[in-house]
């Protein structure tokens, strides 16, 4: 069995820390991606985007925690959860509509 070697250049390995201004660069596209992750998602299931930095955030505390904070990572539990949290939503959004409706 013949190894098989990359031909991409990479930018950094994994053990390697960018430079400041490119690290800031690289943080602020991180910040964008969870943003779209975590407050997109619960507005577009029409949920409150609180409930989805509160369950982000401590989910990441959470795992950090577990870790020892070894790993840096960030949990959206709203992503994995998509379609159950969807229907739940909405039968929860069901009852309340026929409680006010008497």
């Amino acid at each position: 069995m013949e190894l098989q070697t990359s031909k991409v250049d990479l930018l950094l390995d994994v053990d390697q820390k960018p430079e400041l201004v490119p690290g800031l660069f690289l943080s602020l596209q991180h910040v964008f991606a969870m943003f779209g992750a975590t407050v997109l998602v619960p507005l577009i299931l029409g949920m409150p985007v609180s409930v989805a930095l509160f369950a982000s955030g401590l989910g990441t505390l959470i795992y950090m925690v577990a870790t020892q904070f070894k790993y840096l990572f960030t949990w959206d539990p709203l992503l994995l959860l998509l379609r159950p949290c969807s229907l739940q939503w909405r039968k929860w959004a069901e009852v309340q509509m026929q409680l006010r409706q008497g």
